[in-house]
């Protein structure tokens, strides 16, 4: 049920992708309810992405995630991935963004869920 969505600037291998992609996914219990084997993780990289006037490397980061989770957990999972990130891929923490969405309505498993 969480998606994540990394666009970065740069130009990354294969295998640290997924084993990014795999970190995050352990990295999914700071957000309660939220399980890694429910995680998709979408890795784009090479994105045209200009950031402070200038088109030096920076990344993205989208989170959405089936009902809401509570700030402090969003918080933490936030400080956790963009400190990961930036040592993984040596971009300042400063390049970097990142915002959640949050649905109460969920398609998965063929069918839609929903809040009431």
């Amino acid at each position: 049920m969480p998606y994540i969505r990394i666009d970065c600037s740069d130009s990354v291998a294969k295998d640290l992708k997924q084993d990014i992609c795999h970190t995050i996914t352990e990295m999914i219990p700071v957000l309660p309810n939220k399980l890694p084997s429910h995680t998709m993780v979408c890795f784009e990289d090479d994105c045209c992405l200009y950031f402070n006037e200038s088109f030096e490397t920076c990344l993205k980061i989208t989170v959405e995630l089936y009902m809401p989770s509570p700030d402090e957990a969003k918080k933490e999972f936030a400080e956790k991935l963009t400190e990961y990130l930036s040592d993984t891929l040596a971009i300042p923490v400063q390049r970097m963004y990142m915002t959640y969405i949050e649905h109460d309505h969920w398609g998965s498993g063929g069918t839609l869920r929903f809040s009431k």
